[in-house]
């Protein structure tokens, strides 16, 4: 009996993937359509055709992960390709989900050809497309997250307003965990004046803005303890003193909570002219750091330390409590001075003074700041040309 035309298959989507294993099942049909009955074949063809339905409808449950346009954006702009490659090469591309509003800080890749030292191995795109190294992977991975900012938009800040904004970095502290941002018009400072400036308005997509660094930001890695001890044992440090002073026992207490992860302030590290001349002000007996007693020495100490964390865009204006607390004069402080920006990129002029309030209730102005903006995991630094007097 002659064979009759072999139907057509029904409907089915042939993806790119299956084409392999479609060309080999029609070559099975020939076969059986030249070789088993007519109804074998027809019995053959049911179950081809359901097990094509089913790979297709199987790879049809497989999520697609879809290129955003804040993707599309960091991927095709050149001065973005070691930003770029850092996301990729640390997993953070699917982090900037289409459900999600991000900030992303993007520094240029110059900014990355400034990276020096521990962070060498991230300043292009092809070394850090060359690392294998877990621990300096996890490094850049915590850089990186320290610029994606989920939900959160600088332009949302008034003219000379300043917050807090939480990035994707997980860490025990807010010191370590978010950026400290001021706005000056029509741009903003982030962890300082020293640190990175860029416009508010930035770069909008659908998922979120882009705002060019000339500058990598990097999250705190030190204790303030740990800055204070480094400041201390450079040669010709003039800032000695306090990191010995906080050997005594008496200060046990107060060298762990500037340790602790979880502490947020704000230490303005006296020199050592500073710390005698207060000391010699106070009590003439006084001629050397063993001659202070405890409570005095306690108490000096405190006098340095804000319960805030203030960088130099946040420092001026009101009055700031100190860990002295209630003492027989007023221990909280007024920093005063001001800044200017000459350009966006070009580094910012500043001079700031410190000052107390008398018994009689006048302010008087005490010193000068020579640092400012020495980032700590648990608080920031900034270094004094004298020393807080009574």
């Amino acid at each position: 009996m002659a064979r009759r035309p072999l139907p057509a298959p029904g409907p089915f989507r042939v993806r790119p993937h299956q084409h392999q294993l479609t060309h080999t099942l029609a070559h099975m049909l020939r076969y059986f359509y030249l070789t088993t009955s007519m109804k074998t074949l027809r019995l053959l063809l049911v179950f081809l055709t359901g097990l094509l339905g089913l790979m297709s409808c199987q790879h049809d449950t497989e999520p697609a992960v879809p290129v955003t346009q804040l993707e599309k954006h960091l991927a095709d702009d050149a001065q973005y390709s070691t930003f770029y490659a850092g996301l990729r090469k640390t997993g953070l591309l699917p982090e900037l989900k289409p459900a999600a509003l991000f900030t992303v800080l993007a520094p240029t890749n110059d900014a990355f050809t400034r990276l020096s030292g521990p962070y060498a191995d991230f300043s292009t795109a092809d070394r850090i497309n060359a690392l294998t190294d877990a621990n300096k992977l996890q490094q850049l991975r915590e850089i990186l997250q320290y610029h994606l900012l989920p939900n959160q938009q600088l332009s949302s800040l008034s003219t000379f307003g300043y917050a807090q904004f939480t990035t994707l970095l997980a860490a025990p502290s807010a010191a370590r965990r978010e950026l400290q941002v001021a706005r000056h018009n029509e741009f903003v400072s982030i962890n300082g004046i020293t640190g990175a400036v860029t416009p508010v308005k930035g770069t909008a997509l659908t998922e979120g803005t882009v705002h060019a660094l000339q500058q990598v930001i990097l999250p705190g890695t030190k204790s303030l303890t740990e800055l204070i001890q480094a400041q201390a044992q450079q040669t010709g440090s003039q800032h000695t003193l306090f990191w010995q002073a906080l050997q005594r026992p008496a200060a046990a207490a107060l060298l762990a909570e500037l340790t602790a992860p979880q502490t947020d302030y704000t230490v303005l590290l006296p020199s050592d002219a500073g710390l005698r001349a207060r000391w010699q002000r106070q009590n003439s007996a006084w001629a050397s750091l063993s001659d202070v007693p405890d409570a005095a020495l306690l108490t000096t100490l405190r006098l340095h330390i804000i319960t805030q964390h203030l960088t130099s865009s946040t420092i001026m204006g009101e009055k700031r409590p100190t860990l002295a607390g209630a003492t027989q004069w007023d221990s909280t402080l007024r920093l005063t001075g001001s800044y200017t920006f000459p350009a966006i990129n070009t580094p910012a002029h500043y001079g700031f003074e410190v000052s107390t309030t008398t018994y009689a209730g006048v302010e008087a102005q005490q010193t000068s700041f020579s640092l400012i903006d020495q980032q700590a995991y648990n608080g920031i630094m900034h270094l004094l040309n004298g020393a807080i007097k009574p």
